[in-house]
């Protein structure tokens, strides 16, 4: 998976977080109305106003599970990309340190070459001929390319670490953001199934109940009847 695509995928995967976190605070003030005027007006659940904004709760509440089972998906995929950014990290370092590795030798033999080479150029004309000289030339300029491409290999690497290290600290971040976003989008969801679950139990408020007062008149009658 190429890096554009993944900083796309983390980009989208933010802007749904905050979309999610703004959803549950617009549905979390429903709620919170719905029920104040419950309290305050002596809602039932029998009342036709009810059952309408009962019914877009509901509607709402399931939305709500879309989303949540949504980002539950992107979260599983998202830790799968981490772990895979983080395997590429650990190649990367490995190569990093075997070029470490090679450099020392490198320079070193360089060097060899170098001193072998001025040491030659300061002899005198019974000293090695010209053919020797430019073989000497030869394997210190190839040591020379390979110790260039070998520094070249380990600037890029270290820049390609370093870049996946900041799409790690990015990820773990987005991770922790949409972890805290799952953790409340399950708890409201949870809530507001118990809360709609109890209005529909809940009897109505105010119950019309009849009563019969004792007439002591009425009694003395019945006694002169059964006389």
């Amino acid at each position: 998976m190429s890096n554009e695509i993944k900083n796309c995928k983390g980009k989208e995967l933010t802007e749904k977080v905050v979309a999610g976190a703004k959803d549950n605070e617009k549905l979390a003030k429903m709620i919170r109305n719905l029920r104040q005027e419950n309290e305050s007006t002596g809602t039932t659940g029998d009342d036709k106003g009810y059952k309408e904004k009962f019914q877009a709760l509901v509607e709402i509440n399931n939305d709500l599970k879309n989303d949540y089972e949504e980002l539950q998906m992107r979260y599983e995929m998202l830790k799968g990309e981490k772990r895979l950014l983080e395997d590429e990290e650990k190649e990367l370092k490995l190569h990093v340190s075997e070029l470490e590795k090679r450099q020392g030798p490198l320079e070193s033999e360089l060097a060899r070459l170098a001193a072998a080479l001025y040491a030659q150029q300061g002899f005198s004309n019974g000293g090695p001929s010209e053919e020797q000289c430019e073989i000497l030339k030869s394997q210190i300029i190839v040591y020379k390319e390979d110790f260039e491409r070998e520094r070249n290999d380990r600037e890029k690497l270290h820049e390609e670490k370093e870049k996946y290290k900041h799409k790690l600290e990015d990820s773990e971040e987005i991770i922790r953001k949409l972890t805290a976003e799952l953790d409340a989008c399950k708890a409201r969801e949870e809530s507001e199934n118990g809360y709609l679950s109890k209005r529909v139990a809940t009897p109505p408020r105010y119950q019309v109940q009849y009563t019969y007062p004792y007439q002591p008149v009425d009694q003395r009658w019945r006694m002169e009847q059964k006389k």
